[in-house]
């Protein structure tokens, strides 16, 4: 099983890095994510590659997929 990346960053907190074995930025907000206004969820390849991306958006109280 492949493996990847995924990344939590906010302005607030420091970054946190996770090794998951998913795709799915939105998958690993849900596991991972701290709600946290601007804070960014991405996944990527081992060689660097961004896979998807999520962000907090506080008007939609919720993740939204922006574009890389």
């Amino acid at each position: 099983m492949a493996t990847y990346i995924c990344e939590v960053w906010s302005n607030s907190s420091y970054g946190s890095t996770y090794t998951v074995a998913t795709k799915s930025a939105m998958r690993c907000a849900a596991e991972y994510g701290r709600a946290d206004g601007g804070e960014v969820v991405q996944v990527r390849r081992k060689n660097g590659t961004v896979l998807s991306r999520v962000q907090w958006s506080p008007e939609e109280r919720g993740y939204i997929r922006v574009s890389i």
